[in-house]
């Protein structure tokens, strides 16, 4: 069995500050955690492009003033266009 690229979100993914994720273009997933000194480690996994447009408009609102927001806004607009991508090229074939 091939492991996931989930598994090892930080060695795997991609770094927008404190901010990381992975995509998994063909599962069409995300995981995305978030690490801050002094903060408990935060992983989220989102299942479809609806959830991650949504969860990047909740956190779009405090990005203005909170940098991981702002992280976090980065790493899943990168998702998201990951995964556009990936669902338009599947409908071409």
């Amino acid at each position: 069995m091939i492991p996931s690229i989930h598994s090892d979100v930080k060695a795997n993914g991609t770094r927008y500050g404190d901010a990381y994720v992975t995509v998994d273009e063909e599962a069409g997933d995300v995981c995305l955690i978030v690490d801050v000194v002094g903060m408990r480690l935060q992983k989220f996994r989102y299942h479809s492009l609806e959830e991650i447009v949504a969860a990047h408009a909740a956190q779009r609102g405090r990005a203005a003033f909170d940098h991981v927001a702002r992280d976090v806004c980065s790493a899943l607009s990168y998702a998201g266009k990951r995964l556009r991508g990936s669902v338009e090229t599947k409908a071409q074939r």
